[in-house]
């Protein structure tokens, strides 16, 4: 019924309304996205790295769903990891499929294929290691029952969440009512601030100059917070400043990128990259704070306002992508795991393999706790 195989190049990329049908209207999923990442990236991967897409044609030859990978080499094995991975934190990894086929089907499809292509001269693996994969998704559900009842060892780990806030028929009036009286003071008041406060101004994007110096400037604001604290921060590599810039210019030229900048006097002092998907979710990728002016909320600012754009544009929902900070929930945010997908290829050990594994695991687990950090957790699928 379907024709799988292995495309060891991005050319599929270069046929965004083709690629884009497969994507769900998510701007992560799609072509700017992930052939931005490619180019940004490539050069800092390991040198035998390429592209490992994995395709599903029906009886027609038509493009009915892909699993963007990449092959590369971790001690000697073959390691296949999403396109987007790493840095990048790209979300909602998945097998991209067209509207009219069945999820559960194609993954198993799909896991099927890789299960016997580790075997194969051309097409062979030794190492899953998927991030970004979001708890109930049903082509991955598939995936990895087809991959173990191929004897492949899997394991689906999850150490935050992801969290998002769906509009459904609500209005934003009905929003601020369902939340606590002491939050809904702060919400309406934060809405207001930067029209009221003689220093506040809100700055727009006129063009992509303004839009690459938006970008420079959130980094900036992020890396010094970051550093200050110890920490390497988001934009620590040559290839993440890169990524961010350009992907950022090509969104804008297709529509999809919001980026609010709030100022203090001409100084930004909060800025947040927004994706604008065309499944009208709005996904709050990055942002930064400038602490010298917390005193103002400028972060707050950005989150109260984007909830208002959201709810009075008639957007389907916003995303506020992984990490588990409290005001997440408060904006009445839900919660689901975002997951690894760890896997071993086929092999005459499996139980040497999982017991190798339930060791490792369980000493990770370990020290983790003596880290102060919340254990990771194991995800069915």
């Amino acid at each position: 019924m379907y024709q799988i195989r292995r495309e060891n190049t991005i050319e599929l990329l270069s046929d965004a309304p083709v690629w884009n049908q497969l994507s769900a209207g998510n701007p992560m999923r799609q072509a700017t996205w992930l052939q931005c990442w490619w180019q940004c990236f490539r050069p800092a991967l390991a040198a035998t790295s390429e592209p490992y897409l994995v395709t599903v044609r029906d009886r027609c030859e038509r493009l009915v769903a892909v699993l963007p990978l990449y092959r590369w080499q971790r001690r000697s094995r073959a390691v296949l990891s999403a396109l987007g991975q790493g840095d990048a934190c790209t979300d909602h990894v998945s097998i991209l499929i067209a509207q009219d086929q069945d999820p559960q089907q194609i993954g198993r499809e799909v896991g099927h294929w890789l299960a016997a292509a580790a075997k194969s001269s051309a097409d062979y693996w030794d190492l899953l290691d998927i991030d970004g994969i979001v708890e109930g998704d049903q082509t991955i559900k598939g995936l990895v029952s087809s991959l173990q009842d191929a004897r492949v060892t899997v394991q689906t780990l999850s150490r935050m969440n992801l969290w998002f806030k769906a509009t459904g028929e609500e209005t934003w009036q009905q929003y601020l009512a369902g939340l606590s009286k002491t939050n809904r003071k702060k919400t309406r008041r934060r809405c207001k601030r930067v029209d009221e406060h003689p220093e506040l101004s809100w700055r727009p994007l006129a063009d992509q100059h303004d839009v690459v110096e938006a970008v420079e400037q959130l980094i900036a604001i992020h890396q010094v917070r970051w550093e200050a604290l110890g920490q390497p921060g988001s934009f620590a590599s040559e290839s993440m400043r890169r990524f961010a810039v350009e992907v950022a210019q090509r969104l804008y030229l297709r529509g999809q990128l919001r980026m609010p900048v709030v100022l203090r006097g001409d100084q930004p002092i909060a800025l947040e990259m927004q994706l604008v998907g065309d499944n009208r979710v709005v996904y709050c990728y990055s942002s930064a704070m400038d602490v010298a002016h917390q005193e103002l909320e400028p972060g707050h600012l950005i989150t109260a306002s984007t909830m208002q754009f959201v709810y009075e544009q008639a957007m389907a929902g916003i995303d506020m992508m992984r990490g588990d900070e409290p005001y997440k929930e408060r904006l009445q945010g839900k919660p689901r795991r975002v997951v690894t997908l760890y896997a071993v290829a086929p092999s005459r050990t499996p139980r040497l393999r999982q017991a190798a594994w339930d060791a490792a695991f369980d000493a990770k687990q370990w020290v983790r706790s003596q880290l102060g950090r919340p254990p990771v957790t194991s995800v069915p699928f």
